[in-house]
């Protein structure tokens, strides 16, 4: 028998920066998002194959509606079914964010706008002529530095400027699951995905005092220029690939060793890179956990730990970039269970030796977080 899955979701946004943020200084900010899904299962050959379909249409304001079909496909192979491969593949989007599309940051040394070719209008980054046309009013940075380095003004570039538009996502994921010697559970998965519309952050010089028509002798004085940042879409298309292994080794019944490695990278090439996109892509390249977690071993006793360790991160965002250094820690967990009160308390801590830490740049560090729980449930044995 098939099964039908159907939902429906509704979202106003209505933020107040008054001009701190974003460009609602004299004129509110109002973004509806309306969305909806269906997706059918349904099993064949004594369940040893799943096929899942869905379908979804999302709507945001100021943007035409988009439709993300997926499809997937699951295989159990074996006698007792411990084997599974598993298939995936789907198209998406993804809407500007309101930063991406209404930012006002004007910070020393740089100024963020907003996405839209009416932002840049008003900036004077694009004029308007006598006759009625408009001209672009600014140059890609990667640009300028290349003018500065060889004083060949022809190496200057103006950007195309349009309105931003949702990015597109096609994604394929291949996925293999298995039990060996049936103590150790291992699952590999690779994925692949492509970007088109990638929505990214680009920078340009303009004029400082956004009135002046520049040229490449204009230029020339940094004390009348600035950088100005701007989320575009990447003409150019883009693409990731993961890698994700997972090992669970079951000792016995209350022994478990846990292992998990994560690989990430996003393919830009020297087109992506000439044209002064900032990508945002700021994922670890590489990160691990290791753990062990013990039920009941003596008698109501349990716990877990969790050693952690994440790369080092090229970040890049907007008006932030710099590196994050790499970075560990460590997470214990002691816990004793009262079945015949179904009550079992939990001591334990996050980042147990207080490695601080961050993820971001300009983000608060973080440190060790410790806890006490008592938590009562009727299914506690």
């Amino acid at each position: 028998m098939a099964s039908l899955l159907a939902g429906v979701n509704y979202k106003l946004n209505a933020p107040a920066t008054l001009g701190t943020v974003f460009n609602d200084k004299k004129d509110a900010i109002y973004s509806n998002e309306l969305g909806g899904f269906a997706q059918l299962s349904k099993n064949f050959k004594d369940n040893r194959i799943k096929l899942q379909a869905s379908g979804r249409v999302d709507y945001m304001q100021r943007f035409d509606p988009t439709f993300s079909p997926r499809a997937s496909v699951v295989f159990l192979l074996g006698e007792k079914k411990q084997h599974s491969v598993r298939l995936s593949a789907q198209i998406g989007y993804r809407f500007p964010a309101l930063i991406d599309q209404f930012s006002n940051v004007p910070a020393v040394g740089a100024t963020t706008l907003g996405g839209f070719y009416s932002d840049a209008l008003a900036l004077n980054l694009v004029r308007r002529m006598a006759d009625g046309s408009n001209s672009v009013n600014m140059y890609i940075q990667n640009s300028v530095n290349s003018y500065f380095a060889t004083g060949d003004s022809s190496v200057l570039v103006k950007p195309i400027v349009k309105n931003i538009e949702p990015e597109k996502l096609s994604a394929f994921e291949i996925g293999y699951r298995t039990f060996l010697l049936e103590k150790l559970e291992t699952d590999v998965s690779f994925y692949y995905s492509n970007y088109q519309n990638l929505i990214i952050t680009q920078q340009y010089i303009g004029a400082l005092n956004q009135k002046d028509e520049i040229n490449a002798q204009y230029i020339k004085d940094p004390q009348k220029t600035l950088i100005y940042r701007m989320a575009v879409n990447s003409r150019v298309p883009a693409t990731a690939y993961g890698v994700s292994i997972a090992l669970n080794y079951y000792i016995n019944k209350n022994l478990t060793l846990l292992g998990n490695y994560n690989y990430n990278q996003m393919v830009q090439n020297n087109d992506f890179l000439k044209q002064d996109f900032i990508a945002a892509f700021n994922t670890p390249k590489n990160k691990f956990n290791i753990g062990i977690n013990g039920v009941r071993i003596k008698k109501y006793l349990g716990f877990s730990s969790n050693f952690r360790w994440v790369d080092q991160i090229d970040f890049k965002e907007y008006n932030k970039e710099g590196i994050v250094n790499a970075y560990y820690n460590l997470d214990l967990m002691i816990s004793y269970s009262l079945p015949k009160y179904k009550t079992m308390f939990k001591i334990g801590g996050s980042n147990v030796t207080n490695q601080r830490y961050t993820q971001s740049i300009g983000a608060p560090t973080i440190g060790a977080m410790y806890y006490f729980s008592i938590l009562f449930d009727e299914l506690i044995k």
